[in-house]
């Protein structure tokens, strides 16, 4: 009885060192260094995400690059190891890659928000809008255009409403 529990006790650590060293040793290293996750049993090891496969972070080619935040505009000021930055406020960030798919807007009218991208039309042609470009003055970060439009709009028709029932 003993030796079977000794027994079954071994084969279930070795399965277990096994399986955790194929998942680490499996993963290659990252060609750019967008970090898309992060170990919680190792803080100092960094994952991306390329060609549909989870990478390792080179955290020594990387180590300027890892902790950055996305730009809200499209302007590329260089590219390092297949990621494009820019500099927004004094800061470096990186330029989401999206912007090599669609035009930039030349103008700030938005046609279209989602959570993530904001987009405009000129030429008939749908164009991203630089959000950095648009925002109201330097140093921030707002957009431009007026979400109290919408609201104005909502109250002129709620008064003509009203006014149209006090004298009918």
């Amino acid at each position: 009885m003993e030796k079977v529990t000794y027994f079954s006790y071994i084969v279930i650590l070795t399965i277990i060192f096994l399986i955790s060293n194929v998942v680490c040793i499996d993963l290659p290293i990252c060609k750019t260094c967008i970090v898309t996750g992060k170990d919680s049993g190792n803080p100092n090891v960094k994952f991306g995400w390329e060609e549909e496969h989870s990478c390792i972070i080179d955290s020594t080619k990387c180590k300027d690059y890892m902790n950055l935040e996305y730009c809200i505009g499209y302007t590329v000021d260089f590219e390092y190891m297949g990621s494009a930055y820019g500099k927004e406020n004094n800061k470096t960030c990186i330029v989401d890659p999206i912007y090599k798919n669609y035009n930039i807007c030349k103008r700030c009218f938005l046609v279209y928000e989602e959570a993530r991208y904001t987009w405009g039309k000129e030429d008939n042609k749908i164009c991203l809008l630089d959000l950095y470009k648009c925002r109201p003055q330097a140093g921030s970060n707002e957009r431009t255009y007026p979400y109290y439009v919408i609201f104005i709009d909502f109250g002129f028709v709620f008064l003509i409403s009203w006014a149209i029932t006090k004298i009918i």
